[in-house]
């Protein structure tokens, strides 16, 4: 739905605007790919390597913006957000 209005809002306004549709919270790539596992009762094939020159150790977005212009603010949690169930 964030995506909807980030649509209509820049077709309204004429306006290209940049917006973050997070949560605001970080999760590491092994929580996601732990989580994806157990609410799709899946099992991953992945391996640890190092971080590649440049990657960052902790990235997340400032939903404020989001919230303030668009009125949107995410609310669904990281098993949700896994979890492809509820699409079908």
């Amino acid at each position: 739905m964030g995506h909807i209005k980030a649509i209509d809002y820049e077709n309204n306004y004429n306006n290209l605007s940049i917006f973050n549709l997070g949560t605001g919270k970080s999760y590491t790539v092994l929580e996601v790919l732990k989580t994806f596992e157990k609410v799709n009762n899946v099992s991953l094939n992945y391996k640890f390597v190092d971080r590649r020159p440049g990657d960052l150790e902790n990235v997340y977005c400032d939903p404020q913006k989001s919230y303030n212009v668009l009125g949107w603010k995410a609310s669904r949690g990281l098993e949700e957000m896994c979890d492809f169930t509820y699409l079908i």
